[in-house]
């Protein structure tokens, strides 16, 4: 039995009224206190959560506010990175739907999709950094085998899954454009381990690494034997399980760059164009030379036997 089981219970038995599980792939959480206005924050809520499931579709991510105080309501909307923007949509548009549903009146919300995130507030602006990072973990109740029978809790399993969401949080924190990072490990020869990690875009790079960080602190000791785990948090999520859940060409680290070799020449190499006219050059040269020495020799020869002849003659 885990030497945290006191405090896991404890803070479970906070989570009990505010955060329920509404289907296999639903997940909201709302405040316990209602907001004291009615009609008009009721409207400024339902216009900013349609205004967010479209606004965030070309990019994945928008967040906005509408009305004044008191009846002013902060949102944001997430779609998971290597989704379309036709599933962001689709995903967005239901939440919006879903989201008045649950606390018609509550002072804040969020809404959890396996492929969106929707939030809002009337007491904190989203766009600020103090917005809250509460984690709350699910388990995923299946259990990892290796080849040698043992489960997900040996130190070989706690180690590949610590390694890759260090990667991916470092990833996703301070080298994507989307701030969303993919990666898998094998874990043995036939079973791999996959992960998925996302931030949202209204925080600093560290606030970023920050809120991952706790993630994975949160949801190591808590559940160390767990094959498949994620952590729902308003501006982080993460992700890990033994089956790709997520679109494996997305998010994935770029292939490492070409090893270039160097090859050092004592001389700089000629270039087939101009070694092949200096050779040619050269052959010109060389029979021109052969020509007139050849030439001048014919001529002496011709010269001597003229003389010869004369010389023949003349004594006769």
């Amino acid at each position: 039995m885990p030497s945290n089981l006191p405090q896991l219970l404890f803070f479970s038995s906070l989570l009990v009224p505010l955060y329920t599980a509404t289907s296999a792939n639903r997940w909201y959480m709302c405040s316990t206190s209602n907001s004291t206005t009615g009609d008009t924050y009721r409207s400024n809520l339902q216009h900013l959560l349609r205004s967010l499931s479209s606004a965030s579709v070309p990019t994945g991510f928008s967040a906005q506010s509408r009305g004044r105080p008191p009846n002013q309501v902060f949102g944001s909307a997430l779609c998971r990175g290597d989704v379309s923007q036709n599933e962001c949509q689709s995903c967005l548009s239901s939440a919006a739907k879903d989201m008045p549903r649950f606390r018609p009146l509550s002072r804040s919300g969020a809404l959890w999709y396996d492929t969106c995130f929707l939030y809002y507030s009337t007491s904190i602006n989203v766009t600020s950094s103090s917005k809250d990072n509460d984690t709350i973990t699910l388990k995923k109740d299946r259990w990892f085998a290796d080849d040698e029978g043992q489960n997900a809790s040996n130190p070989r399993f706690a180690v590949l899954l610590a390694d890759l969401m260090a990667g991916l949080t470092k990833r996703a924190a301070y080298g994507s454009a989307l701030l969303f990072a993919t990666g898998e490990v094998n874990v043995t020869s036939s079973e791999r381990l996959y992960g998925l990690v996302q931030c949202t875009r209204d925080q600093s790079d560290d606030d970023r690494n920050q809120c991952l960080q706790q993630s994975t602190e949160f949801l190591s000791p808590n559940y160390p034997r767990s094959a498949g785990g994620e952590t729902l948090a308003y501006s982080c999520y993460m992700r890990h399980a033994m089956y790709a859940f997520y679109n494996e060409s997305v998010g994935a680290a770029p292939p490492p760059p070409p090893v270039l070799v160097s090859v050092a020449y004592s001389n700089p190499p000629l270039s087939r164009g101009k070694e092949s006219g200096k050779l040619n050059r050269g052959m010109v040269i060389l029979i021109l030379c052969s020509l007139v020495i050849f030439s001048a020799i014919v001529f002496c020869l011709w010269r001597r036997r003229t003389c010869l002849k004369l010389s023949s003659k003349f004594y006769i």
